[in-house]
């Protein structure tokens, strides 16, 4: 039952007890409160009303917002996914670019190191057919001059620089030098005593083979031989008889020198020393029984 229906049926209740004019005057106070009621009832109505337009107002700028939140989260989920992705393929095509470098980088080095083997093989045979001629000249040479400077020549032609001295007595002379730009004009008037001539001289008396840094004759007669950039030298004796008879010195120059060139000066050194053993016995044999023998020694 509605709030106004009870308050008449008391209302009428009372009434028949208290009488008409009671009943008059209640009724009319009773449609005052009513009226006040229903004016009360409509001014809730009303703020009802309003606090539902109020959170309808609030819930749908509480949905706009949310909209626009997920709407803005969403565009920028995109322009970072969009960068993400921009950057992988960037990255990718690098790591490609990348591959592809190294792949052309491996192919030239492969072609390189094929050019090099190449190169080396011919570069051994043409060492071999120097050495072989080499070994011919200086099979062919009959005197020990033709023999030395034959020597000196090969020598040229497998070191940067390089300088032949011949033994006289207990002294070292030039003969021969190629590619020693401080050496004098005529190589022929150095001569140095084996004491001065260091180890050109420790080649002379031990009769092996000597490695020699070429900085060792910054001083002296032999000071042309010196070269700062020169990192390694090679003193080779060529013997007659168990005595050295003439020695060969090579150096790099500093560039390294032709590969094997230090083995190709000993080679050739100990060849040399051959064919003048050769020429002696030749020599000797020739000579009649009881003649004097030819003295050994590089003529001028």
């Amino acid at each position: 039952m509605a709030p106004d229906d009870q308050v008449r049926k008391n209302a009428d209740a009372l009434a028949k007890e208290l009488g008409l004019d009671i009943q008059q005057a209640f009724g009319r106070f009773l449609d005052d409160m009513l009226a006040q009621v229903t004016q009360d009832q409509h001014a809730l109505q009303a703020q009802a009303d309003q606090a539902v337009a109020e959170a309808e107002a609030r819930a749908e700028a509480a949905q706009a917002a949310v909209q626009a939140a997920v709407a803005q989260t969403r565009e920028n989920v995109a322009r970072e996914a969009a960068g993400l992705v921009a950057r992988a393929r960037e990255e990718a095509a690098q790591a490609q670019a990348a591959l592809q470098a190294d792949r052309e980088a491996r192919r030239g080095l492969d072609e390189e190191a094929a050019a090099l083997r190449a190169a080396a093989e011919q570069g051994s045979l043409a060492a071999m057919e120097r050495l072989l001629d080499a070994f011919r000249r200086l099979d062919q040479a009959t005197t020990l001059t033709a023999l030395i400077d034959t020597l000196a020549e090969a020598a040229a032609s497998e070191t940067t620089r390089s300088a032949v001295f011949v033994v006289r007595a207990r002294e070292v002379r030039g003969w021969r030098v190629a590619g020693l730009s401080d050496a004098p004009a005529d190589v022929r008037l150095v001569s140095v005593s084996l004491d001065a001539a260091g180890a050109i001289g420790v080649c002379v008396r031990s009769k092996a083979r000597v490695e020699i840094s070429p900085a060792t004759f910054a001083a002296g007669e032999l000071a042309f031989l010196a070269a700062e950039d020169a990192a390694s030298g090679l003193a080779m004796p060529v013997t007659l008889g168990g005595q050295t008879a003439a020695v060969i010195y090579g150096d790099d120059g500093g560039a390294g020198g032709p590969a094997g060139w230090r083995e190709t000066i000993e080679i050739l050194a100990r060849h040399a020393s051959r064919c003048l053993e050769a020429q002696t016995a030749i020599r000797a044999a020739k000579l009649a029984p009881g003649a004097q023998k030819e003295p050994v020694g590089a003529e001028r």
